[in-house]
């Protein structure tokens, strides 16, 4: 029977215990335009893990809150899910469009569903969840750029790149204390603390990804970087080095642009080399 490399586990499996991931998840825009393939079980607990803390939080989705993204039962995503209106500790679910939201009460047990706009609640408050903490950031952005980095180099990246120690990361319960001491190489800076190369293009044009998540690779003679830029978004952005040897890596074209289109008009996913971006 066919085996499958998982860069999740490091380790093969058979294919029929793989699946295809979203490198991206689904319900911030993710789509199997741009996927690897991953062990089913781990992938379902990373999914829980790791993907849900950071898509559920306030500032993701408030940033992504006009593209009215499906999760994988198709049905729209909530702005916020499970909020709590404080006096009748009932949960509802808060969809914002154009900034117009709307709560909505599934029905339960012991009483039935209905939808409101905001204004109709009379003042009543809401408790909104979805608080994230910086060690949730690092862990999604860790298992991001494990994926990126096998979907865009595969052996490469398994013989020659950091994969292990964004692994560790990805699974640790405390990864900033891994980078104060040291004890990986692969340390992720968001975006006002990187030295990648192409963080400058965001300094010139805040708007440049606007509608897109941006994906990218640099090489340069110090190294390779992995970046991504979720919503196109500068509080979003972070990059990490997965390699301090470029060579196994270059192929020409100094690295690689993907751009994953977030619009209802424009869901294509859009690969490009540096090279091209740069005009060099």
């Amino acid at each position: 029977m066919t085996k499958e490399y998982c860069i999740y586990c490091d380790e093969f499996f058979d294919k029929s215990l793989m699946n295809k991931e979203h490198i991206i998840p689904k319900n911030i825009g993710g789509e199997l335009d741009f996927f690897i393939y991953v062990n089913a079980i781990k992938n379902s607990v990373l999914g829980s893990k790791i993907d849900k803390p950071y898509t559920d939080s306030n500032t993701v989705k408030l940033l992504g809150k006009d593209y009215a993204f499906t999760g994988h039962s198709k049905s729209e995503v909530p702005t916020f899910q499970n909020a709590i209106i404080t006096d009748t500790q009932e949960l509802v679910n808060i969809f914002i469009k154009k900034n117009k939201a709307t709560v909505y009460k599934r029905k339960s047990k012991n009483s039935p569903s209905w939808k409101k706009e905001l204004n109709q609640l009379n003042g009543k408050e809401l408790e909104i969840n979805g608080i994230i903490n910086n060690e949730d950031y690092v862990r999604f952005y860790a298992k991001l750029f494990l994926a990126t980095g096998y979907y865009l180099y595969r052996d490469v990246f398994v013989k020659n790149g950091y994969h292990n120690d964004l692994r560790t990361i990805m699974n640790s319960n405390n990864p900033e204390k891994l980078f104060n001491d040291n004890a990986v190489k692969s340390v992720i800076y968001y975006s006002t603390l990187s030295r990648d190369p192409f963080i400058k293009v965001f300094n010139i044009n805040e708007n440049i990804f606007n509608g897109y998540h941006a994906i990218w690779s640099s090489i340069t003679s110090n190294g390779v970087t992995l970046g991504v830029s979720i919503f196109g978004n500068i509080a979003l952005t972070a990059t990490c080095k997965i390699s301090d040897d470029p060579k196994p890596f270059d192929n020409g074209n100094m690295g690689t642009l993907i751009l994953k289109g977030l619009k209802d008009n424009d869901r294509g996913l859009y690969i490009k080399t540096m090279r091209d971006v740069l005009n060099i």
